[in-house]
C-alpha cells in the first residue's frame, strides 16, 4: 500500500475492512467526530486513540505498523476555507438531521462552525 498521509492511510485500511466511519468508531469506542477530524487531518491521534485502533481495529499488525509510522510523519491540514465549508454545508447537515432545512442565517451559523472545528 502506498499511503502517503495518516489520515487518508487509516481511511483506506478501514475501507479495506468494509467499516463505515460511524461502525468503526462503534467498534474501538472512538466518538466519530473525533475519528472523522482525524481521518482529515485536522487534529492528531492520541496515544489513546492509536491504542484502541491498535486493539479493537481489526487491522493486521503490518497495517497497523503502517499507521503508527505515517503518524510519526503527520502533518495538520488547515481548517476549511470559507469556501470548502459552503460546499460541506449540505453533508454536515444532511449527517446532523436530514430534515433540517437551513435558512441563510442558520447557513452562515454553520459554515462559521465548519470552519472554526473543521
Amino acid at each position: 500500500m502506498s499511503v502517503l498521509e495518516f489520515g487518508d492511510g487509516l481511511r483506506t485500511i478501514r475501507l479495506e475492512h468494509n467499516l463505515s466511519l460511524s461502525h468503526f468508531a462503534k467498534v474501538t469506542e472512538i466518538n466519530v467526530v473525533e475519528l472523522s477530524k482525524v481521518e482529515r487531518q485536522r487534529i492528531r491521534p492520541s496515544k489513546e486513540f492509536m491504542e484502541k485502533v491498535r486493539i479493537k481495529g481489526g487491522f493486521t499488525e503490518d497495517e497497523y505498523q503502517t499507521l503508527e509510522d505515517l503518524s510519526k510523519e503527520l502533518v495538520l491540514k488547515p481548517p476549511p476555507t470559507r469556501e470548502e465549508a459552503i460546499q460541506m454545508l449540505p453533508v454536515f447537515i444532511h449527517s446532523s438531521d436530514p430534515n433540517f432545512e437551513a435558512n441563510e442565517e442558520t447557513a452562515e451559523k454553520l459554515i462559521k462552525y465548519i470552519m472554526e472545528h473543521g
